[in-house]
């Protein structure tokens, strides 16, 4: 019963509770590796298309943990270096709340120098928010509120990013829940606010075979701190990856994964919890599949973002 009081806060954050609370989006530590999941920027970085999976199961142990999906299909045709293109499908759930919705994006690349583009991207879709209001005690089972039995409103929704990148570093800013839509709910209101997002990372070519990539990411949404994630990923042959993160009051992490003919990419990590949290959970566990639509005489160097 005592972990149930960290998942109020997922409940409040719709606006049962409070007027105007911020909706903290879930985070994903392989973000290093799919930046278009924060990005719209990214999409097209890469000369080829490709489908991404995703799932996150946070806080295992505790029960109703926030679990989050998506599934992305973006990237861009060889031949067409100034557009790419990109879908998102996702879906949240938090205890009785939940969160779904799909977005398109599109991105318009800038050369800035032989070998430095710019991506400018702008996403557009919509979400959905419910709250299941049966599977939440409350002390007046007579307020209005709650009587409902769910509560539902579906939203515009838009991001937008900056993607600069060369074949050996990328430096990105981007912001979801770009529209701070309104929720309108039984007797209360509040909105989806704005995140901002700081990315940035560097390849290292060490002899011939191994890249080291140190990242970092700045996540802001007020009134929640701003958050730090501190990262460094190995890459052998583009075939192997392993590494680990920091991210401030929150976990640390491991990253593995395994590229099988440069096409297909499965990537697992795994957060140990150094919060309030510790005591409740076992970790957080992440999968990422990936599978890329090119011909593997097309592809590009590992060097390249």
């Amino acid at each position: 019963m005592k972990a149930l009081r960290y998942l109020i806060p997922a409940v409040v954050a719709f606006g049962l509770a409070v007027p105007a609370t911020a909706q903290q989006l879930g985070s994903y530590t392989q973000y290093m590796l799919n930046p278009y999941s924060i990005n719209p920027g990214a999409a097209g970085s890469k000369d080829y298309y490709q489908l991404r999976l995703h799932y996150r199961n946070q806080w295992v142990g505790i029960t109703d943990s926030p679990k989050t999906y998506s599934l992305s299909y973006f990237g861009r045709k060889p031949k067409n270096e100034r557009t790419g293109l990109g879908v998102t499908v996702f879906s949240d759930k938090t205890g009785p709340s939940s969160r779904t919705g799909f977005q398109g994006t599109y991105t318009h690349h800038l050369k800035l120098g032989e070998n430095l583009k710019l991506g400018l991207g702008l996403g557009l879709g919509m979400v959905n928010y419910s709250i299941n209001t049966g599977d939440i005690y409350v002390k007046d089972k007579d307020d209005l509120v709650f009587t409902n039995g769910k509560l539902t409103t579906t939203q515009p929704d838009g991001s937008f990013g900056a993607y600069m990148y060369s074949q050996k570093f990328y430096l990105g800013f981007s912001v979801q829940q770009l529209l701070a839509s309104k929720l309108n709910w039984a007797y209360t209101n509040s909105k989806m606010a704005g995140h901002q997002f700081i990315m940035a990372g560097y390849k290292f070519k060490v002899k011939d075979k191994m890249i080291i990539e140190p990242s970092v990411l700045v996540r802001h949404v007020k009134p929640v701190p701003m958050q730090l994630d501190m990262g460094i990923t190995f890459d052998y042959m583009d075939r192997v990856k392993f590494g680990a993160q920091y991210r401030t009051k929150d976990a640390v992490a491991i990253i593995v994964g395994y590229n099988l003919k440069r096409k297909l990419y499965f990537g697992y990590s795994y957060d140990m919890i150094n919060s309030a949290l510790k005591s409740y959970t076992s970790g957080t566990h992440e999968i990422m599949l990936s599978y890329r639509l090119v011909k593997i005489e097309e592809e590009e160097s590992q060097m390249t973002y």
